[in-house]
């Protein structure tokens, strides 16, 4: 029997140390990790931040809004205008009542 010798070991893609795996694996665990925490504080916080952003463009669109010349906002019927002018009877100033005073 005649022994041939073996082929010649060809190294296409060689392993990477074990340095460079221990980077990747840790590299992959803090991008997991970081994304868990990323949707954790979506879940706390992810209500109140939308609440503050609807709240910021209604104050925004309101703070922006300009009446137009002719338009009246606000127009109390002279009777009643009137009314509020006088005090109810008993309400305008006048002498202390006894219960108010012995207090």
């Amino acid at each position: 029997m005649t022994r041939h010798p073996s082929p010649p070991r060809l190294d296409y893609d060689p392993r990477p140390p074990d340095a460079l795996r221990r980077r990747r694996r840790t590299r992959r665990w803090a991008l997991r990790v970081g994304v868990a925490l990323l949707l954790l504080s979506g879940v706390g916080w992810g209500p109140r931040v939308w609440r503050d952003v609807r709240e910021r463009y209604w104050l925004d669109r309101c703070a922006a809004y300009a009446a137009p010349a002719g338009q009246v906002a606000y127009d109390e019927p002279k009777a009643a205008a009137m009314s509020t002018a006088v005090p109810p009877a008993g309400t305008g100033p006048g002498p202390v009542p006894a219960a108010v005073a012995a207090d």
